[in-house]
């Protein structure tokens, strides 16, 4: 196989059947949970960092069946990097929700993240190494994570969809590490009737439900800001509106 289409990683289902079926039905998952959480921020009026986390899950979407369906590096790349602008869009949704993403500390912390996102990105081109971008992803996951975990305190706000997020994204980590385990290990299973069969389909499940999860924390957490006064009652395009309203009215 030419080296641009040699992948980074390969799954056990690629080891039972030369196109990964379950691997790439599965991503239909991240679809449902882009669509309702869509429907999510238009409802509750939303910034546009909430829209744009649910339009690259969609990119995600695309770029993982294109992935699973060729088994080749340059699809994994259109893989993983809406993967990373995802996790980017992540640390969006919580501006101005904590200390740490708002005031003085803001820029800061938003260049500095985009500027080790970028650095990983360039280690990983040139290492192929799988690991590295493993790193990279979960370090951006974990970042808006804590920031959101520790946001709730100021804002009153519940963390039972955040608890959601964990358990789910853990579960979902849990069968993902299973399964590379069987691969590592040369024990994948030899038929698609085993449930080992279908684990990375397993964690796409799981991890879109986390998604989901995670995406009503931050909601809840702007709305209670918002309520609080912390950040602006109107979103942007709301915002234009109504100086429009009032300029014509002068």
């Amino acid at each position: 196989m030419a080296a641009d289409l040699v992948p980074a990683i390969r799954w056990c289902e690629a080891s039972v059947r030369p196109v990964e079926y379950a691997n790439t039905a599965s991503n239909l998952a991240f679809v449902v949970a882009a669509v309702a959480g869509l429907r999510r921020a238009r409802a509750c009026r939303l910034p546009r960092a909430f829209y744009a986390a649910e339009v690259a899950l969609l990119v995600v979407a695309c770029g993982s069946v294109l992935f699973h369906y060729t088994q080749s590096w340059r699809y994994e790349v259109a893989d993983e990097l809406p993967m990373s602008l995802l996790a980017v869009a992540y640390l969006y949704t919580i501006s101005d929700l904590h200390w740490l993403t708002r005031g003085k500390f803001r820029r800061p912390v938003f260049v500095a993240s985009g500027l080790c996102t970028l650095a990983g990105w360039c280690v990983y081109l040139r290492a192929r190494d799988f690991d590295v971008f493993h790193a990279l992803f979960t370090a951006q996951v974990a970042l808006p994570a804590l920031v959101s975990c520790h946001a709730a305190s100021d804002l009153g706000c519940p963390r039972s969809s955040w608890l959601a997020f964990l358990l789910l994204i853990a579960l979902g980590k849990g069968l993902w590490n299973v399964e590379r385990h069987l691969w590592a290990t040369g024990a994948c299973p030899a038929s698609y009737w085993s449930p080992t069969y279908y684990l990375h389909a397993a964690w796409h499940v799981l991890s879109a439900a986390a998604h989901a999860a995670a995406m009503v924390y931050h909601k809840e957490l702007y709305v209670a800001a918002r309520d609080l006064c912390v950040v602006d009652a109107a979103p942007p395009a709301k915002k234009r509106a109504s100086a429009a309203n009032l300029l014509a009215v002068v």
